[in-house]
Parts: structure tokens; sequence; C-alpha cells
């Protein structure tokens, strides 16, 4: 059952198609109001979601990054590379730890910065190991399968270690943090072609990988709701929400658009290459319309004036243990 983290009590807040809740399980909880409140007046916080009954932490930070984290420089690309004290220009890093190692812990996280952009954070963990790694997936990146690059590089990783990709693909946990949404995106013929050959590429490797756990039938609901992430306009009540955001923050329509929803896309993705329903978090919250969090494309239409243009959300993955450069990074 896919959690949803949003801002309103209602499930019909957070922009989803109507496809998406009459095919797929889901668990809506509303934000702690006072955790929203503390990230809008000191541009920090800490969100937490259920893990196996225990709490994972995301951190986000507007402004800076949080001590001890490791960044990187954003490229739209798809590289994702080792974690490093080095400044790296990639679009995701990431860490393969051994618990087993000898060193004291050291707080440390993995940190991407983003306006609009998708952080997809993902993580394996086990009683030896920690496998983590977190992503900038914009529609550039989304489009060349960074995030698939990310999932079966960590599987990799994994499988040195004697866990076969089956059951690192089980457990492998995907937060899904604050983009904007696809009611507020609209694009061009340009990104709605690319994001049409990234979904054929998938599902050609779909095919092709061994031991696909993924059923017909669920790819067959996976292509429909691919579909629909590609131009969420195609569904009747977003439709009308895009009317609405073009009306009410001041922008005009453009014929032969689409709305893309990152989130909705990564979801698809993520499911198409063997991870559980189950394993999923979405924080729904839109970088568009949310006053408190940064968003490019809202600052240059002049429709946010409480967050500057230059500003920036940073998201961080938590790593349970760590001195990182002492401890297995590759």
């Amino acid at each position: 059952m896919t959690t949803i983290y949003g801002l309103e009590k209602h499930s019909s807040a957070c922009s989803l198609p109507e496809f998406f809740f009459q095919n797929f399980k889901c668990n809506y909880l509303q934000a702690n109001i006072n955790e929203v409140e503390n990230f809008a007046k000191n541009g920090k916080g800490v969100f937490f979601f259920q893990k196996n009954s225990c709490d994972f932490p995301v951190f986000m930070s507007v402004h800076s990054p949080l001590e001890n984290a490791y960044i990187i420089e954003n490229v739209h690309g798809n590289d994702v590379v080792p974690v490093s004290f080095f400044h790296q220009k990639a679009d995701g890093h990431y860490v393969a730890l051994s618990k087993l190692a000898q060193s004291p812990p050291l707080p440390c996280s993995l940190a991407i910065k983003t306006a609009d952009c998708l952080p997809v954070l993902m993580f394996y963990e086990d009683s030896d190991y920690f496998f983590g790694a977190i992503v900038h997936a914009g529609w550039r990146g989304l489009s060349s399968q960074i995030i698939s690059r990310a999932i079966f590089l960590l599987a990799e990783k994994a499988g040195f270690k004697g866990i076969s990709q089956e059951v690192f693909l089980s457990g492998l946990n995907i937060v899904l943090a604050p983009a904007i949404f696809g009611t507020s995106y609209e694009c061009g013929i340009d990104v709605f072609d690319a994001i049409q050959k990234h979904i054929q590429v998938l599902f050609s490797l779909s095919k092709n990988r061994e031991r696909s756990s993924v059923s017909y039938e669920l790819k067959q609901k996976i292509s429909e709701l691919f579909s629909i992430a590609s131009d969420v306009s195609c569904d009747r009540y977003l439709k009308e929400k895009i009317q609405f955001n073009s009306s009410f923050y001041g922008w005009r329509l453009q014929s032969g658009s689409c709305f893309p929803d990152l989130q909705l896309l990564a979801f698809c993705e993520c499911v198409l290459a063997g991870l559980p329903e189950q394993n999923f978090r979405l924080v729904r919250f839109d970088t568009y319309t949310n006053s408190f969090l940064p968003s490019y494309r809202a600052s240059s239409h002049g429709s946010k004036q409480t967050v500057s243009r230059e500003q920036r959300l940073w998201t961080h993955l938590s790593v349970p243990w760590s001195s990182c450069s002492e401890q297995e990074k590759s």
C-alpha cells in the first residue's frame, strides 16, 4: 500500500488522477501541521515516515544544506556517483555501507537541491548493510533513466554482498519528495516526446530483464498510468485544476501543451522495475503552489513572493551508520 503524505485532510487535494486511486492501494496521511509550520518559519524541517514500525526521517531545508551533508552539482543528466567530499557534477550519489565496519558513528546525509524538479530517495537496509541513493530528476534526467540507473546500480552493489536482486528490490524503499505537480507544470511537445521515448525504453528493458516480478496485469495498469502521468490534463478533474491554477496564478495556457507529473512518472518507473507498492512514500506537496517551498517556475511567473528565485529546496537522505569517508562507498 502506497503512503501519500499531503497537506490537506482529503486525498482529492493532492492532485492525483482518479485512475491512480482506483487501481493502486493508498494510505493517505495528513501532514503534521506543526512540522509544516516549523519548516515554513525556519526553513528547516524533518518529516517522519513509517518504515517497518520505525520512523524514517526525511530532512529538508531551504537556503543551504544541513551540516555534514554530502552535496553534488546538478547538471540535468543521468550520472549517479559514489558519495565524495569532492565537488562532483552529477545528478545522483549513493553509498554502500557495511555496518560491520568498526568506525564511530558520525552524522551524515546525502543531499540534493531542487526548485521544482523531483528528489528521489531510495534505501535498503538489513542487519549488515545499508545501500542508499538520492537523485535529482527533472524531466531531462527522468527521461534519460536516472532513477532506474540508481536502482540497479545499488542492486549491483548489493549483489556483490550476496543479496539477490529479488530480495534487494523487495526491500528497497522509495521516498518521492516535494516537486511541481502536473497540474502546475505546463510543458511543450519536446518534453512529451522525450517522456514517450523514455517509457518505451523502460518497457523494453522490463521485457528483457530476467526474472521480472511484474505481472502482465500490473504492466497494463502501469502503461495506462504512464499515459496519464505524461499529461494529466487527460483526467477530467485534473484538467479543471489546471484551468484553475492558470487563472489563479496568472499564466496563459498554450495550445499543444502537456502537463507531466514527475512523481507519478517516477512511481510508474519504480513499480515497473519490480518494487512493491507498499515501499513507496509520496510527499505530495506542490512546489509551485505552496508558499514555503522554492519554485523556480513560480518565481519566474511572479506568483510567489515569499521565496526568492535563487532559493532551493535541499532534501537529505540520512545515513544511519557512517563515517562515509572511512567505510565502503563503491
